[in-house]
């Protein structure tokens, strides 16, 4: 399975726009929290990494299956001032199902191309796709685990650029995430992933 995935960061200014305007126009995935940590492996490096952010998960637009997804985040590090910046999802091309046809506001505004959708909302884009090999989720214990294989974008032409040939490495990235309930800490939090660390660490490099 492949998949398109965007990464793009918003200017200050334009993060009001861009989340007020999905707000209006898509729906909101109940299933992200507002507090998240992430145990990543990227690099061969072993990185415990604390994302204390305002983030928010919306489907474009209404249908899941046929779309994609837009997360809208800001990562808070100690001594950093980070730009917010989103990850979109899904298909190269939205393909607007025939619904959105009926209503002229949503027709101008979802663009075939999630670059130039994404770009005419304030956003200046990063380009990646990932080859997803694994995911696995297990909501009793909000714990999702996903394994990537990274390409480069270098055609200006999303929707026909050929993954074939453009492996950025053959290493792999494991990203490991637990949802943190509202009103506990991150500590409160940190145990667990202490516990699928130990789990997985005969299997991944921390070299």
């Amino acid at each position: 399975m492949q998949e398109l995935r965007l990464k793009a960061v918003v200017w200050n200014e334009n993060v009001e726009y861009l989340r007020s305007f999905l707000r209006a126009h898509c729906t909101s995935d109940e299933d992200f929290g507002s507090v998240r940590t992430s145990l990543r492996t990227c690099n061969s490096s072993l990185k415990l990494l604390k994302f204390c952010c305002l983030e928010q998960c919306y489907s474009i637009p209404n249908t899941p299956q046929q779309m994609g997804s837009v997360c809208v985040s800001r990562e808070l590090l100690e001594g950093e001032d980070n730009s917010w910046w989103v990850i979109y999802r899904g298909k190269k091309d939205l393909q607007s199902p025939p619904y959105l046809e009926k209503r002229p506001y949503c027709r101008s505004e979802f663009k075939n191309d999630p670059r130039e959708w994404l770009e005419s909302l304030g956003c200046k884009l990063q380009f990646e796709y990932i080859r997803k090999g694994h995911s696995v989720f297990l909501r009793s214990v909000n714990f999702l685990a996903e394994l990537f294989q990274v390409f480069s974008v270098n055609s200006e032409n999303v929707a026909n650029t050929d993954l074939s040939q453009e492996l950025v490495s053959e290493e792999a990235i494991l990203v490991i995430y637990t949802l943190i309930e509202g009103g506990k800490d991150w500590s409160q939090s940190s145990q667990s992933l202490i516990n699928i660390l130990d789990q997985i660490s005969h299997f991944v490099s921390t070299k």
